[in-house]
């Protein structure tokens, strides 16, 4: 698809495109923005000789002809529909377009490039690209793109931010999604075909993504075809003859019958699958060809139907069902079938990083930290199902570690109440009322807090959408997020100072009473324990560690408002910096950049 990005700029340049796109030249954010950056690398294109080179070949070579009739017609419109109702791509290009680009003007600037280009000979369909890519590769300033683009990784942090999108998990995935359509298939080995690099093209951008190493599917597979693949290998009627005995003479087996045929499991189901989460991994396994609905169908019927001939024992063992099943799976084949897939097959590779991803680690502890799935895993235990093998076996397959199990009845709220009561709260709170009858700089700060510059900038954070997914996030897990924030806005409405504001006073004198009295080793302890044992805590630290939030962090950060804020908490003794260091540490992000 990188090559097709090119391409069109090419075609685009061969009817007359202008050195810059009209929004681009006029949209500036101060001081800096994307759009600025983006700018920057299209100032070092040679856009008049590149487009004198489209311009001979558009007239004289049948094989760019040929790739120029190709954007015009059907299948490519088709293709491109296709891609574009894809949600990550949708949430890409809303994420453009709050960054400042005017993605749909320019989207339609390149559809009416393609279709005024008008080819000067026949179209050949087996010719070669190579001597016009050739011709204007030769006259790129590679040295310095790569210049530029260094050193905007390094100083910009919009382009930082547009780098960890386009890097993440997400992107990767649609990235393996796309390429898995059968029509990109057949695209990409044409192209090869007429001498475009593509392998080489998607290994440099697979690398410098952090992706690993690229694969080329194989034309035709579908994932729906490799996960029949691990179905054939399954003696189905010998495990179906197993259950049938065990339903009429396994009181164990019953009992685990009957409670998927009753309401605390329809309950849990219709919780578990009103997770965001779950409906976009859902909608993942639809667009790869999966009739997710028909087999849930077919599974539910299955149940439904399932008749006991003996009564249930709730104190019985599924040892033996479960280890005559496992007697007769055909472990090695199976898997020796999962290595294969995931070094030769696109479709399935794309399957391991949807389900491998941070994003589904999160979703998995939601899950296994809800109270339901708590009582039922002490029960399957209880019953001879080994719950925590099988759950170690698959973290460490999936690359997330060792798994824990909470403790039942537990929750994040819990957890969170725990460091609140080790904070002394009395005595902070006398501290904070004392400075803030007599501390000018104190005074400053709430005054400040109170005013409709934080107002604004609060609103501005509120706003963004990573920001709402978040709030949501503690929703869901039971924080009243909306009552504490309404609880702290309160307290500081209502705050009074009682001395006149001292704005270069220093908040050192409150900052240094505060960190005297709080007991740090307590917390840390707290903390360390809770990253160890607490799922719903664990849960947490991955979703505030993510790259998503990282990218919020920065994204907050850049802000004006944030800049003057942070420099003016530092001269008056904050140490902003050095706070922000042990975060970004705690939080596996590197290095913060300084204000």
């Amino acid at each position: 698809m990188k090559v097709f990005v090119v391409l069109l700029a090419i075609i685009g340049l061969s009817v007359g495109a202008p050195k810059h796109h009209p929004r681009l030249a006029h949209q500036k954010i101060s001081p800096r923005s994307l759009i600025d950056d983006l700018q920057d690398f299209i100032d070092l294109l040679p856009l008049d000789d590149i487009k004198a080179i489209v311009d001979d070949h558009l007239e004289t070579d049948g094989a760019f002809a040929a790739v120029v009739l190709y954007l015009q017609g059907p299948e490519w419109t088709e293709l491109v529909n296709t891609v574009g109702e894809k949600p990550a791509v949708q949430d890409f290009i809303q994420y453009l377009n709050d960054a400042g680009l005017p993605v749909d003007d320019i989207l339609a600037w390149i559809d009416n490039l393609i279709k005024g280009a008008t080819p000067g000979t026949d179209p050949d369909e087996e010719g070669s690209l190579r001597p016009l890519l050739d011709e204007v590769e030769a006259i790129l300033p590679l040295a310095d793109l790569l210049a530029l683009l260094n050193d905007k990784l390094q100083n910009s942090p919009d382009f930082q931010a547009l780098y960890t999108k386009v890097s993440s998990e997400d992107a990767h995935n649609l990235v393996e999604e796309v390429r898995a359509i059968d029509e990109v298939q057949r695209l990409a080995q044409r192209l090869m075909d007429m001498g475009v690099k593509v392998e080489e093209a998607l290994a440099v951008v697979y690398e410098f993504l952090g992706w690993g190493e690229p694969k080329l599917s194989k034309s035709g597979r579908t994932l729906a075809d490799d996960l029949q693949e691990f179905i054939d290998l399954l003696p189905l009627d010998d495990i179906l003859a197993i259950a049938d005995d065990h339903l009429k003479t396994d009181g164990a087996f019953v009992a685990v019958v009957l409670y998927l045929q009753g309401p605390e499991w329809t309950e849990l189901v219709e919780t578990v699958g009103a997770m965001p989460a779950v409906q976009d991994f859902i909608q993942f396994l639809n667009d790869a060809g999966l009739p997710v609905d028909d087999i849930l169908a077919w599974i539910d019927d299955l149940i439904k139907n399932a008749v006991p001939g003996t009564d249930a024992d709730e104190e019985g063992s599924l040892r033996p069902i479960l280890d005559e099943v496992e007697a007769i799976l055909p472990l090695t084949e199976l898997l020796a079938l999962v290595n294969d897939k995931l070094q030769n097959s696109p479709d399935f590779q794309a399957l391991y990083v949807e389900v491998s991803s941070e994003k589904a680690h999160t979703l998995v502890e939601e899950v296994r930290a809800l109270d339901e799935v708590q009582t039922l895993a002490q029960r399957l235990i209880s019953m001879g199902v080994k719950v925590e093998e099988a759950l170690a076996w698959v973290y460490d397959f999936l690359g997330w570690g060792e798994p824990k199990l909470s403790k039942s009845g537990r929750t994040l709220a819990d957890d969170l109440q725990e460091f609140i009561d080790l904070l002394p709260l009395d005595d902070i709170k006398a501290i904070a009322d004392e400075h803030l009858q007599t501390d000018g700089a104190f005074a400053a700060v709430v005054l400040y807090l109170q005013g409709p510059e934080w107002t604004e900038l609060v609103e501005t954070v509120g706003a963004k959408p990573a920001v709402q997914d978040f709030i949501q996030y503690l929703t869901d897990a039971g924080l009243p997020v909306d009552d504490i924030l309404a609880w702290i806005d309160n307290l500081i409405t209502g705050a009074t100072p009682g001395t006149d504001p001292d704005e270069e006073g220093s908040l050192r004198p409150l900052l240094d009473e505060i960190e005297a009295i709080l007991p740090l080793a307590d917390l840390l302890a707290l903390l360390n324990d809770k990253l160890q044992n607490s799922p719903d805590f664990q849960a947490l630290y991955v979703e505030v560690s993510s790259e998503k939030a990282h990218t919020l962090v920065e994204e907050v950060r850049a802000l004006d408002e944030v800049q003057t804020l942070a420099q003016r908490l530092i001269s008056m003794g904050v140490k902003v910096e050095e706070t922000l260091a042990v975060v970004y540490e705690f939080l596996g992000w590197g290095e913060p950049k300084k204000f």
